[in-house]
């Protein structure tokens, strides 16, 4: 039977590969996953009015959203605003039986409704390190501060873990998951809770370990937030309008127009003619000249820069896809996967409904049969008579992508222009307000020391709420045993929701 025992099947709406999965995948390779669930607390009827209400129930929503991540196989899935309840419950007791293990840490709030997981699959990773903290507790403690006041009604949060390859055991990978503020209103504590997320990871033991960021980041390209991670820098001057946000205030700089020397922006600032630099930048006006003739002058604006010291990149184009959320009152691609480009590169991303893929006659199937009552949480093995066996999904071997996998919903496939049309998610074929992201990405290193065994893996104390995450992952053989079925037990595991804030 399916996920969760519903029987039925269809095929899952197919979303072309933007390369077409023509590069076949090695220990060098590895999928990510990005993908905002959509809490239940905010899937109401009155905000998703142009959703049935059955579309929109969160019992058959997460069915859908198991079987899309079983379809895909990612290595690492990264779900933002799942309930702490349906971590423990659902999602990891199903993930376990097709070999993942997992981690998750809830909002800064006492009771919070949603928080942030990582998934990981055993089979080809192991566990390092895991931590995580809380925006608004890297700040001064100071209700009278501008910095207090803009971060710390919000309870946004950033889970981080450390990962080796199973089969190369010279690659490790950080995967960082995070959900920034979603109010258009407060930019700036948007681009502080980017400012902060790059401060942590640049101070943090592991540093230098390519990294990749899944992140519902509630900013589109072009915005502050997303211009600061992946250029490096930002003139922050609109967003701040002046106001003291403490370190992140005395970090910016702007290159002396007399020296040509960057400096501090705050030092400039004290000098005559500057003064109004930190409060959104100052035009001065420069004598131009020409073989020694002087010439009209010339106006310059002076802007202070919000930096920071990674290489980061994205994953996706703006023409990959139109948009990753869409709800009756907004449309915008604000999801993102960004890597650290010095030492990842990118493979292949996820993007659009195929509009090809369907055979004329697909149908959904109303009852199980012996060709389509496959299960999907445990491995497929051939039969005697097969002759050869299922491969999986996350590895393909073809230059075409995966195949159709069972499902349990009757869904015809979604129409031609199928995005172009539809006015709000979620809907049949997607039961989230946010599409999920996926994206193949691969080690620059050339790995050494490759082969099935793994060193012990380190228990990590590191983490910045106060509480330790320790790697508990030792339940029926060594994990490279496991093929991506292979875990059956539905143990629970305390520790691997990381703070409860109550």
């Amino acid at each position: 039977m399916p996920f969760l025992g519903v029987p039925g099947t269809m095929e899952i709406p197919h979303r072309v590969w933007k390369k077409g999965g023509t590069e076949k995948p090695d220990n060098r390779h590895f999928m990510i996953m990005s993908y905002n669930v959509l809490a239940p607390m905010y899937c109401t009827d009155s905000r998703y009015s142009e959703s049935h209400a059955d579309i929109l129930d969160w019992d058959h929503r997460k069915k859908m959203i198991l079987d899309e991540i079983a379809f895909y196989s990612p290595d690492f899935i990264c779900l933002q605003e799942l309930p702490p309840s349906d971590f423990k419950e659902i999602f990891l007791p199903a993930l376990q039986k097709i070999g993942y293990d997992g981690h998750f840490q809830q909002k800064k709030r006492e009771h919070a409704a949603d928080g942030c997981a990582i998934f990981f699959l055993e089979a080809r990773f192991s566990l390092m390190a895991v931590q995580a903290f809380a925006y608004n507790d890297q700040i001064p403690q100071d209700p009278a501060s501008d910095l207090y006041q803009r971060l710390h009604p919000y309870p946004n949060i950033a889970l981080v873990c450390v990962f080796q390859n199973r089969q190369a055991r010279s690659l490790r990978c950080r995967i960082v998951n995070t959900h920034l503020h979603w109010d258009p209103a407060c930019a700036d504590t948007k681009l502080l809770q980017a400012a902060i997320l790059m401060e942590w990871l640049e101070r943090a033991p592991h540093r230098d370990v390519p990294t990749a960021i899944a992140a519902d980041l509630n900013s589109r390209s072009g915005e502050a937030v997303v211009d600061y991670l992946v250029r490096g820098k930002v003139a922050p001057g609109a967003l701040f309008m002046g106001k003291d946000f403490g370190r992140f205030t005395k970090a910016l700089t702007v290159r002396n127009p007399q020296t040509g020397v960057t400096v501090l922006a705050s030092a400039l600032a004290q000098q005559p003619g500057f003064e109004g630099l930190l409060k959104g930048g100052v035009v001065i006006t420069n004598q131009s000249s020409m073989n020694g003739v002087a010439g009209p002058p010339q106006q310059q604006t002076l802007l202070p820069l919000l930096r920071h010291g990674t290489k980061l990149a994205s994953a996706y184009d703006r023409k990959d896809l139109p948009f990753t959320n869409k709800t009756p009152e907004f449309e915008g691609s604000i999801d993102h996967i960004l890597y650290t480009s010095g030492t990842l590169s990118i493979r292949d991303v996820l993007g659009d409904f195929d509009q090809t893929y369907y055979p004329a006659t697909a149908t959904a199937a109303t009852t199980p049969t012996p060709e389509t009552d496959q299960t999907l949480p445990e491995p497929v093995l051939p039969e005697e008579d097969e002759e050869e066996p299922q491969t999986s999904s996350s590895q393909p071997t073809s230059g075409k992508p995966p195949g159709p996998r069972p499902y349990h919903h009757h869904q015809p496939p979604p129409p031609q222009g199928y995005l172009a049309k539809i006015t709000s998610f979620p809907t049949p074929h997607v039961p989230s307000d946010h599409l999920p992201l996926c994206a193949w990405l691969k080690w620059k290193t050339v790995p050494v020391g490759t082969g099935p065994g793994l060193n012990t893996p380190v228990s990590t104390n590191g983490n910045i709420l106060g509480t330790s995450a320790t790697d508990s992952r030792n339940n029926g053989g060594s994990g490279s045993q496991r093929s991506r079925g292979g875990r059956r037990g539905q143990q629970q595991h305390n520790s691997r929701v990381l703070c409860r804030w109550d």
